[in-house]
Formats: structure tokens, C-alpha cells, sequence
């Protein structure tokens, strides 16, 4: 069974001072396995430039299972496979240091990787030292929300919503001091300096994780990848409560441009990014349709951005009429505006902003949502049910 193999590696040599080519060698046992990729586990960098259009990409196809591949990097890259273009694996650290790495993708799809130092740190230092903080994340989700969430079918009180809410903040600020004792102990650490990253891009901008960036050591924030996570920093500290939101070009529901800003009608705009396949992002319809329902659009409008990719824009289609979506729908296709203009690397996200275009929160839940709007439109909520009850 032949494999296709291709890479989109973001660091290239244009970035490298000096570099020098690995070899990677890929084994399957998996007949079932058709073509596998490697990419960037953070997808920010698919559409960042200079990552982007320096991408390097070379394979030799060696038969039987085997597949070779080498490229040149200035340092450690985090990276994942895509098998058949749809099953990912978890991602895993390719060592710039080595110049010959293995990787097995086993039958259960996980990868045996041999030759790579700092994924070694990453399976037998980094994962131990936050090993202990990672299971009371899980064994919150696993012993409290998802079986609360089941038994009432997703319809929890406010109470409850805002309780969960408390605990999952406050075990992620406990994961960001575990990342700053991290550091602390290993200041030269790629491994820490890509956590950290990905950390930023999924919450944006947190105070520890500023404060754990400084705890680097200089040498490695003036490497490529620590002014990128700099960069990242002061981009998302730009898109905190207080700043303009960006105006972006994104297409409407018949693919002609348009400005999102054009579209800030009402007190309170939400402006929700999503796609077609995001389980998350549609178990927050009732909510948000409820609460759509609730406000006449002087009060209150919803946005919705999709990020899907071209060849899922008619599933996209489909979902909305699904699913009866009122609010106004855009889409910025494989999200490439919204990766490197707003760095979201995770969904559903939102921001709200006044009429003015100015940010008032950032992936605000919609239980915090309705008590907002709640409290800003009380008066005219009234308003608003009275006029119903008259006619």
C-alpha cells in the first residue's frame, strides 16, 4: 500500500543562522493508513508569515511501510501527524539537534518516537512535572461537570454554570504556576517556551503567562521561536477589554466581502468564531439562540464567523439551516484572518464589544453573558416584555 507523504514545516532555513539537515525515518504497520502529513501542531503558524510561504516541504517515498523525510530548522519544532487528512495524533517535538529520528505510528495511533532529545524532556520530565495538576483538571471534568452536564442534559442553573465556571479558572491559574515553577527549574527549555505558546494562543492574554515569559532565560527569548511568542503576547495583550476590536474582511453567507465592523448594530455585539464540525461550538446554540431571542436588536446582536475550509462550506450551509441560526452569518475561509489577526487556535471563541467596536470581554460563557446582559438591559428588557404583553 503506497504513502504520500508531505510536510509543512513553519521554520525554514531563511530563519537559521546555522542548521543542519534531519533525517526522519516513519514506519506503519497500519494498512489502513493511505497518506500521512506532518504539520505544525499550532495551526497560527500555517498563516503567519514568514512561516507560511517558507515552509519546507520534501519526502522520499521508500515503500513497505517506510517513508523518509529530512528539513532543516534553527531549533526544536512542535509538530503532529494528520493520517488519512482527517485523524491527528498527539503532538510530539522534533529535536533540531538530532540528524537521524524514528517514529513507529503503532496500531492504536500513537507514535514511538527514538532519536529526539527534547521530545524526551517533553515525555519524561515536562509531563511529570504538571503530571499531578493535569489530573485534578481531569478528574474535575471526569467526576463533576461531564456527569452533571449528562444528567441534566446540558440545562444547568446559573448556580451550577458559575460554580464550574469558578473551578475551571481557578485550576487553569494553578496549571499556569506549575508552568512558572517549570521554568524556574529549566529557563532554556523549547519544550516549556512551545507550552507556554500554545497556552497563550488558547486563553490569550493572562498575567502569569506574561510573568511566565519572563522567567525565561535571555538566550532563549531572542531565539525565533521566543520573539514569536513576544510577538503573540503583545498582539493578544492587544485584544484584551478596552482595545478596538480589528476590523476584518470576511465573507457573507454568499461569499461576497464584506467588513465585520459594517455589521456592529445594537448596544452588545457578540462576535462568535466557530465551525461546522466543532461539537462545542454547537452545544452553545440554545443558549445563545435564547438569548438572541430575548433582546430586540437594538439591544443586542449576535455574529457568527465560521472558519471552514472551502470543500465544507456546503456542511456549514447545512448546520446553519439545521440548527435555524438566526444571527448573521460570515465566514473566514480556513480561517486564515482570524489565525493570524486574532491568534485563535481554539473554538468556539468570542469576543463582545460595545457599539463602538471596543472590546468588553473576551470568551465570555453564556451563562456570564445572560447575567451581563441582564444587567446592562434591565430597564429596557422591561420595556421590550411589556410591549409584547400589550399587543
Amino acid at each position: 500500500m503506497k504513502l504520500f507523504f508531505s510536510i509543512l514545516f513553519f521554520v525554514s532555513s531563511v530563519l537559521c543562522v546555522q542548521s543542519h539537515a534531519t533525517d526522519i525515518h516513519i514506519t506503519t504497520s497500519d494498512q489502513q493508513i493511505k497518506n500521512v502529513r506532518i504539520e505544525p501542531h499550532l495551526k497560527y503558524f500555517l498563516h503567519k508569515e514568514p512561516y507560511a510561504s517558507k515552509s519546507i516541504i520534501t519526502a522520499t517515498l521508500l515503500g513497505k511501510g517506510k517513508i523518509h523525510c529530512s528539513f532543516n530548522t534553527a531549533e526544536p519544532a512542535y509538530m503532529q501527524m494528520v493520517l488519512n487528512d482527517s485523524i491527528y495524533t498527539d503532538p510530539f517535538f522534533i529535536d533540531n539537534r538530532a540528524t537521524h529520528i524514528e517514529i513507529h505510528i503503532k496500531e492504536d495511533l500513537s507514535l514511538n518516537i527514538v532519536g529526539s532529545k527534547t521530545h524526551d524532556e517533553y515525555k519524561t520530565v515536562y509531563v511529570p512535572a504538571i503530571a499531578a495538576i493535569n489530573q485534578k483538571i481531569q478528574d474535575f471534568f471526569v467526576h463533576q461537570y461531564n456527569p452533571t452536564f449528562i444528567k441534566y442534559n446540558g440545562q444547568l442553573t446559573d448556580s451550577t454554570t458559575s460554580r464550574f465556571e469558578n473551578v475551571r479558572s481557578q485550576l487553569r491559574e494553578n496549571r499556569f504556576q506549575e508552568m512558572q515553577y517549570y521554568i524556574l527549574k529549566y529557563p532554556d527549555s523549547y519544550v516549556a517556551m512551545w507550552k507556554q505558546l500554545e497556552d497563550i494562543l488558547s486563553y490569550g492574554y493572562k498575567a502569569k503567562l506574561e510573568e511566565g515569559y519572563h522567567l525565561f532565560s535571555e538566550k532563549i527569548k531572542q531565539s525565533p521561536l521566543g520573539q514569536a511568542v513576544a510577538e503573540v503576547l503583545k498582539e493578544v495583550k492587544g485584544l484584551t477589554p478596552g482595545n478596538s476590536f480589528p476590523n476584518l474582511t470576511v465573507s457573507n453567507i454568499d461569499l461576497k466581502p464584506v467588513q465585520l465592523k459594517s455589521n456592529l448594530k445594537g448596544r452588545y455585539i457578540l462576535i462568535d468564531f466557530w465551525y461546522s464540525n466543532c461539537f462545542p461550538c454547537i452545544e452553545q446554540f440554545p443558549d445563545l439562540k435564547g438569548l438572541y431571542q430575548k433582546y430586540s436588536r437594538d439591544q443586542f446582536e449576535i455574529l457568527f464567523v465560521s472558519i471552514d475550509k472551502y470543500k465544507d462550506l456546503p456542511h456549514w450551509k447545512k448546520i446553519i439551516a439545521k440548527y435555524e441560526l438566526p444571527f448573521p452569518q460570515f465566514v473566514d475561509i480556513d480561517g486564515k484572518l482570524v489565525s493570524s489577526q486574532l491568534n485563535i487556535i481554539k473554538y468556539p471563541s468570542n469576543f463582545l464589544l460595545d457599539q463602538s467596536g471596543t472590546i468588553l470581554q473576551k470568551d465570555i460563557s453564556p451563562g456570564k453573558l445572560k447575567a451581563f446582559l441582564e444587567a446592562q438591559l434591565q430597564g429596557d428588557t422591561k420595556a421590550v416584555n411589556a410591549s409584547v404583553i400589550k399587543n
